[in-house]
Order: structure tokens, then C-alpha cells, then sequence
């Protein structure tokens, strides 16, 4: 009877092992599941960040590539027709103030850049004070304008003069207006210089004389035959070395 009692208790104390173990293995299993959807929402959120961060630099990029490549043209159809587009013109009005605003900033950072750049050239000769007005003009009359400028007259040392005042042309121009005994024009200021020597020479450049050995003709006249040619190749030389850094 005693050994039945025994043996009955050591059944039930396995059973109870038994039971206690396979508890604990549910327990444990339960515990590593937690953690592993824990993990799981953990590499979901940071995945989720880590493309959101991508996605807004992508979009960044197109819209900084798309307005670095943005012409006037696109400029005045955007402002005319884009009702919507992927990053982000609402309306007319919408890409009428951000084309705007665009052109603007980019227009004053040439200009400045321009500026200083030509400034530092230039520094300590004549030409230095209509800096600021030929950096208004477009780079291949800046270019001329320099270039010309270094060669007629060492960037304005050697430029003519009318009743002992500066005449302001430092490119041996000789037009119609307030001309000299020597037949060069006399300019009141350095504005009106720049406004019309940078306009003549805009107008050779759409007449497709936009390089220096087109060019020549601003020393030659409409033929350079009677010249010297080793004159005529100096000049384009000359002329040549800042245009080329310029343009």
C-alpha cells in the first residue's frame, strides 16, 4: 500500500514537472515572440524614416536640378500655363512668385560674383571704377569689353582725353559723339562709356562676330588689308587672353 502511495505521488510529480515545463517553455516562447515583434517594429519605423529622409533629398534634388536648368522660356510658359506640377507650382500665381523670386537671386548672384571677380582683375588701373556697369552687361560683352580695353589702352591709362578731362573710352571707339581733334569719342561719364561701346559691340556680336579674330574688325574697319599682319595677329592675341578667361 505504501509503495502504491509512493509510486501514485512520483506519477503525480512528474505529471506537475511535466506541466510546469511545458509552461514555461509557452512562457519563454511568448517572451521571444514579444521581442521579436518588438525588433520588428523597430527595423519598420527605421526603414520607414530612413526612405522618408531619402524620398524628401530625391525630391530636393529634382527641384534643384529642375531651377538650375530653368530657361526665361520655361520661365514665361510655367507663369502662362502650369496649373500643378510634381514639385510643387500650385498656380499661376504660385510659379509666378517662386519663378520670380528664382531669376531675382540669380540675376544679383551673377552680377556680385561678376563683380568681384572683375574688380580683383581690374584693380588699381582706370577701369576699375565702371566695374559695377559692365558687370551688367552679358559675358561675351564683358569679355570684349575687358579684353578690347586691356589692348587699346592698358584698362585706361592710355585713353584719350578733351580740353584735359577724361574721355572715359578706354577702347579706342570713335563714334559720332563729342569726337576729339583725333576722332575718338569724348564720354561725360563712365556709365554712358559703357552703355555705348557694350551696345556697339553687342551689335557686332549678333552680326555673329563674337570671337576675337571676327573681332579684328573693331581695329581694322571693315578690312584689315594695309595692315600689318603681325599687328592684326598681336591684337587677336591680346585680346584674346582675357576674352577667353571670361567668356
Amino acid at each position: 500500500m505504501d509503495d502504491d502511495y509512493f509510486l501514485v505521488n512520483r506519477r503525480r510529480k512528474k505529471k506537475f514537472a511535466r506541466l510546469a515545463d511545458y509552461f514555461g517553455k509557452i512562457k519563454k516562447t511568448g517572451k521571444i515572440k514579444k521581442i521579436n515583434i518588438l525588433i520588428f517594429i523597430i527595423l519598420a519605423l527605421s526603414a520607414k524614416f530612413f526612405f522618408g529622409v531619402f524620398k524628401e533629398n530625391d525630391v530636393f534634388a529634382q527641384k534643384t536640378v529642375f531651377l538650375k536648368n530653368f530657361s526665361m522660356e520655361d520661365f514665361l510658359w510655367t507663369t502662362n500655363k502650369v496649373k500643378k506640377t510634381e514639385i510643387g507650382f500650385l498656380n499661376d500665381k504660385k510659379s509666378e512668385e517662386i519663378c520670380q523670386k528664382y531669376f531675382s537671386n540669380k540675376v544679383k548672384e551673377d552680377i556680385f560674383q561678376k563683380n568681384y571677380f572683375l574688380s580683383n582683375l581690374v584693380k588699381g588701373y582706370p577701369i576699375e571704377k565702371m566695374i559695377p556697369s559692365i558687370s551688367q552687361e552679358n559675358q561675351k560683352v564683358v569679355a570684349f569689353l575687358i579684353g578690347i580695353a586691356k589692348k587699346e589702352s592698358d584698362w585706361g591709362i592710355y585713353s584719350p582725353r578733351k580740353n584735359g578731362l577724361n574721355c572715359y573710352n578706354y577702347w579706342g571707339y570713335r563714334g559720332g559723339y563729342n569726337l576729339t581733334d583725333s576722332g575718338y569719342s569724348c564720354f561725360d561719364t563712365p556709365e554712358q562709356a559703357v552703355k555705348i561701346v557694350g551696345d556697339r559691340i553687342e551689335e557686332l556680336i549678333g552680326k555673329r562676330i563674337d570671337s576675337p579674330q571676327e573681332m579684328v574688325v573693331w581695329k581694322c574697319g571693315s578690312s584689315c588689308t594695309g595692315h600689318n599682319p603681325k599687328d592684326v595677329k598681336k591684337w587677336i592675341s591680346d585680346v584674346g587672353i582675357y576674352f577667353y578667361q571670361l567668356i
